[in-house]
């Protein structure tokens, strides 16, 4: 059973999150058909006993992973930061998340990943490779595996392949016994890895790293030395994939989002993307969600950063619509099985969208009852933004702009147009710096998103 206790520090982050969420669902109800995603309340609480010294409770909680075997088995990883010493936490549901119960714990450590190959056979990143033959009832490290992992991939329950710094290494007897299979040479770090089969693979990391797997010509770096981490990397197919990465701070903002659709010989860069994306997940080559941060620009004296984004695309990554951009703290993963969407963050944040795959049509390609319209770029803006949308079929169209009263503003657009990707620019000179709502209609129906005009 989970703790009754939380933290304060703890509770005023839950509050602060389901007014954000409330506030949110009001302002961006997605008109697409989608299911809304909506704050789990969780209480997290360690019984570890902390090392002597000014160390006290842990007081913050962050949740680096989270993944379901089906609708109702899952598994999320948390961190609990105290005062010079850290606390890893795995946390498991058997009911599809109305009830968590802690089922292990670990001191001076971190949990970063986790994934479960069946109902019994787990493993986490820790600071070694920790396995689980019981459901996760019992945890032991894997002594043939004394590395320090940063990524792992399991093709199925014998296979695995799991990176360590520059290092590449492949299991094909459940990790009782480990080859190394790469090294790369300039000493760049992997950080995610993701196969097809045992035919093809990929690995991204430090510096731009990408680096591309085949049975025939083995490991090849196909890009590096572009200085941009990239952190995460995903395909569903031999053609279509993607990666992400990039890094913000208070000096700086460079995000990096680049999709291929002929299996890596071309990779492009999504434009105008204003997030840092931790982590994403397609079902299909059109239809993806993506969880991470504002891009932590100063626009005056506002700072825009630790907000936590949910987004979510219909045209493979070219474009993303904001579902959520200002929860109370930045979201590090996603996960999606059976139709049902979790998405976890620091200082406990967790969400739920019990159906995200709604409106998927018998051609494979996944649209909602409207033609979707994106967030506007920059957002927020000062005196112009453009504002893309997409349409599916022909249709009559009126793109209006309302201000925080409800009045409408400016009509960009009032006429019909044909099926493709349609941006218009907004010019607000002479509007009033705050709050504005862009509306678009068309035969299929109507969506809404908000825009902030600053001064």
């Amino acid at each position: 059973m989970l703790d009754l206790y939380v933290s304060k520090a703890v509770t005023c982050v839950f509050m602060r999150s389901i007014i954000t969420l409330i506030t949110s669902l009001i302002l961006l109800i997605p008109a697409s058909g989608q299911g809304q995603w909506e704050k789990v309340n969780v209480a997290i609480q360690t019984t570890c006993v902390p090392p002597p010294g000014p160390s006290g409770p842990p007081s913050v909680y962050n949740l680096y992973d989270v993944q379901f075997t089906d609708r109702d088995n899952g598994f999320f990883t948390a961190v609990g930061v105290g005062f010079h010493f850290s606390v890893g936490l795995l946390y498991k549901t058997e009911d599809g998340g109305n009830k968590w119960n802690r089922i292990f714990e670990k001191e001076q450590t971190d949990f970063s990943s986790v994934h479960f190959i069946n109902e019994s056979k787990g493993f986490i990143i820790s600071n070694g490779l920790l396995a689980s033959s019981d459901g996760g009832a019992s945890w032991a490290e894997n002594s043939s595996l004394d590395i320090r992992v940063g990524a792992f991939y399991f093709l199925n329950d014998s296979t695995f392949w799991v990176a360590q710094k520059w290092n590449i290494y492949k299991t094909v007897n459940g990790g009782i016994g480990w080859n190394r299979e790469y090294s790369n040479p300039d000493g760049t770090y992997f950080n995610s890895l993701y196969f097809m089969d045992d035919l093809t693979g990929w690995g991204v990391g430090e510096e731009g790293l990408i680096s591309k797997y085949s049975l025939i010509d083995g490991w090849i770096n196909i890009s590096a030395g572009k200085d941009l981490p990239i952190r995460k990397v995903f395909f569903v197919d031999r053609d279509n994939g993607w990666i992400s990465g990039g890094y913000s701070s208070s000096d700086d903002f460079k995000p990096i989002f680049l999709r291929t659709v002929d299996g890596g010989e071309i990779w492009t860069k999504t434009r105008r993307l204003n997030y840092l994306i931790n982590d994403f997940y397609f079902i299909n080559k059109d239809h993806g969600w993506a969880v991470g941060e504002y891009c932590g620009q100063k626009i005056d004296l506002v700072q825009y950063d630790d907000l936590g984004v949910i987004l979510e695309t219909f045209n493979g990554g070219r474009n993303w619509n904001v579902l959520f951009d200002n929860l109370p703290a930045r979201l590090n993963a996603i996960h999606i099985a059976d139709g049902v969407g979790w998405a976890v963050g620091d200082d406990g944040l967790i969400l739920k969208c019990d159906s995200v795959a709604t409106g998927i049509k018998e051609d494979n390609k996944v649209y909602g009852q409207n033609e979707p319209l994106f967030q506007n770029y920059p957002n927020p803006f000062r005196s112009g933004t453009i504002i893309t949308y997409q349409l599916i079929t022909s249709s009559n169209v009126e793109l209006s702009i309302f201000d925080i009263s409800g009045r409408k503003v400016v009509t960009l657009v009032k006429e019909r147009q044909q099926p493709d990707s349609h941006e218009v620019k907004w010019n607000a000179e002479g509007m009033n710096p705050g709050i504005y709502f862009c509306e678009l209609k068309t035969g299929n129906g109507r969506q809404v998103i908000k825009m902030s005009l600053v001064k």
